[in-house]
This record gives C-alpha cells, structure tokens and sequence, in this order.
C-alpha cells in the first residue's frame, strides 16, 4: 500500500471518528498518532528510526530556538521528539536574552525523558552596570 493510499485511509478513519463524537474514546490510539504524524511532519523531523522519546517543557515558551543533534526542530514549547534511536542527542534550547541550555541525552531503547527546562535570563555584567 502506497504513502498516499494510507494518508487517504487515516483522512477517511479521522472523519468517521469526529463525525461520531468518538475521539475521546481514541485519545490514545496509535491510529491517532500516526494521523497527526501526517499532518504535522514537522513534530517528527527526526523519523520514525527508534523508540525512544522526549518531552520538553521549556520557559520562556515562545521565541526560542531548540535544536536536536544539530538541527532546528522547534521554536516554541512544549515540544516532544518522538522515534529517537538508543544512544546520545544533544539538545541545546536558546533563546534572546537568556543563557543557552545545553545537555547530551544518553537515551536507552525504549525510553521516555520529560524534562523541564528554565532558561536563566543573562545577567548583566556588574562593572557594565557600576558605569
């Protein structure tokens, strides 16, 4: 079956279930997830290569820049890689006005990492406000 052919099917599946009211009843359905897949590439720019995954919660939430092994994946939060292979990512959170977050993940198969991040605004230097 063709990439096309399944998004059709998942576009047919989608319209049954909210002409049905039956979407909370799928909150967690795998079908659902692959349906959002497909209509927001952009979550899952890593590929669907492993199993493990992770879920940021950064502040501040808007205008941040979050790179994932060297690749811009979002500018705002929250934000969750999912499909990750086992082993090391880098992640580096940046943002105007604060000071870069930067830490390696050593993922294992099959895991899941919530981390919470507070960016630290940059202070001022104090011979710079001595002046």
């Amino acid at each position: 079956m063709t990439r096309t052919v399944q998004k059709q099917r998942l576009v047919r599946v989608c319209l049954v279930v909210l002409a049905l009211g039956l979407l909370p009843w799928l909150a967690g359905c795998d079908g659902l997830s692959s349906l959002r897949d497909v209509f927001h590439p952009e979550e899952i720019p890593q590929g669907k290569l492993g199993t493990s995954a992770v879920f940021l919660d950064v502040e501040p939430t808007d205008n941040i820049a979050i790179s994932l092994d060297g690749a811009l994946v979002a500018s705002s939060a929250p934000y969750r890689a999912r499909y990750l292979k086992a082993g090391p990512h880098e992640l580096r959170i940046e943002a105007d006005g604060y000071l870069p977050f930067v830490i390696t993940l050593p993922l294992e198969k099959d895991t899941q990492v919530r981390l919470p991040v507070a960016l630290r605004p940059v202070v001022a230097d104090i011979a710079e406000v001595k002046k």
